[in-house]
């Protein structure tokens, strides 16, 4: 039986080790890089290159729709044959938690998307449901995840959950209305928001006793990373994180939890702390978290 002062202990050991993150990036949505393939494939091998350059292994989480096209298709090899996870995001991206969305039609969506993904290089079987919805009642949470494990999946957890889709829209926009955009500002404000959902989800992490694992940070593939993905990194590690490979994160323990809540999903560790029972005036859902993130948003010039 693990006591308050052994409890303590680890926490108080965890928080003297370097704290660690891993970066995975979802959906792929590759015409948000662009109107031609050129620019498009460009910007991907800008993207690649940097993550050669810090030496840094992501995982990269498809939606099959997206890799339907043969450009998709040249960007999903690309990031394969670079050394990266790639990994199944659904065919669809369709909310697993909404009424429409039966078992039957999530499971077949996913498979799917395996057909095509287990052909490539750096295929890896883990799953990440798309808004991080895993199912609002026991029934479909409960067959989801046999569905899983007869089919060698393992849940691609998010720790770090973010509001970077939202920033990212907002980025588009501004440089649609003008392709001069001083970006300085905005990129500031997107790297503290970052940096202030680590501190969040690394909050969790140790008092759950997962500080020593790697935390997986979510972003998204958009024109925001193309440009500010080395400020991500850089930031991080100024803050005193260490990157490490994304293989090397969802080996820990951690990412083998399953959290009994229902509605399922959310952040791995908003997840495992709500379900402690603990946490209910602390813990603040992801959604409430973009509400307050569109204000600041809307300030910025």
């Amino acid at each position: 039986m693990v006591t308050r002062r052994d409890l303590l202990f680890q926490i108080a050991a965890a928080s003297a080790t370097p704290r660690r993150i891993a970066l995975t990036m979802d959906d792929f949505h590759w015409r948000f890089l662009g109107s031609t393939e050129t620019e498009v494939l460009a910007k991907n091998r800008s993207l690649l290159k940097l993550l050669e350059h810090e030496n840094l292994q992501a995982a990269a989480f498809f939606i099959g729709g997206n890799i339907e096209a043969p450009i998709g298709r040249k960007v999903l090899d690309a990031w394969g044959a670079s050394g990266h996870i790639v990994a199944n995001h659904t065919w669809s991206h369709r909310n697993y938690n909404a009424a429409s969305t039966t078992f039957e039609f999530f499971s077949a969506d996913t498979a799917r998307t395996h057909a095509v993904l287990e052909k490539s290089r750096g295929f890896t079987p883990l799953l990440r449901f798309p808004a991080l919805k895993e199912g609002d009642t026991k029934e479909k949470r409960d067959a989801m995840r046999a569905w899983m494990k007869s089919a060698g999946y393992r849940n691609g957890h998010v720790a770090i959950d973010t509001s970077d889709w939202l920033y990212a829209a907002e980025f588009a926009k501004r440089l649609a209305a003008n392709p001069r955009y001083d970006s300085a500002p905005f990129r500031d404000a997107y790297l503290s928001h970052l940096r202030r959902m680590g501190e969040v989800y690394g909050g969790l992490a140790r008092e759950l006793a997962f500080g020593n694992a790697p935390l997986t940070l979510l972003v998204h593939y958009n024109e925001l990373n193309v440009r500010h993905l080395a400020d991500v990194l850089q930031s991080f590690r100024s803050a005193g994180w260490q990157w490490v490979g994304a293989r090397e994160a969802f080996r820990q323990a951690l990412y083998s939890q399953e959290a009994d809540t229902l509605p399922a999903g959310e952040s791995l560790l908003w997840a495992l702390a709500k379900q402690t029972g603990h946490y209910e005036e602390r813990l603040r859902h992801q959604g409430e978290q973009d509400k307050l993130e569109e204000g600041l948003i809307s300030n910025l010039p």
